[in-house]
């Protein structure tokens, strides 16, 4: 069981930075050793895409909430082993719909 994050909608540039942020903000909430990835091997990035072995649910569905509540407009897309959800227009505080939603692909 794994997680694959990405954001969609922003050029790879500002994934890159984006998604370091996404994993600070994961890593805060306790979830363990997000790591990241490439989607191309000619970059230098560190990668844009968050990879996570072992999803809690709790923890995933903090993290995606903080960080979204300071992105308007943003988006997190989620790939699970049962399917994909893009989480979208959330508050800080909407752990349960979330968690619901990540729930729903693993």
């Amino acid at each position: 069981m794994s997680l694959t994050l990405s954001l969609p909608n922003i050029s790879d540039a500002e994934a890159n930075t984006e998604i370091g942020q996404l994993s600070d903000t994961l890593r805060s909430e306790g979830v363990k050793d997000p790591t990241r990835q490439k989607t191309r091997d000619d970059t230098l990035d560190a990668g844009t895409l968050l990879y996570i072995a072992i999803p809690l649910l709790l923890p995933i569905a903090r993290g995606i909430g903080k960080f979204l509540a300071t992105r308007f407009g943003s988006s997190v897309h989620v790939k699970g082993t049962k399917g994909e959800v893009t989480i979208h227009q959330v508050d800080s505080g909407d752990y349960d719909k979330i968690a619901a939603k990540i729930g729903s692909i693993l």
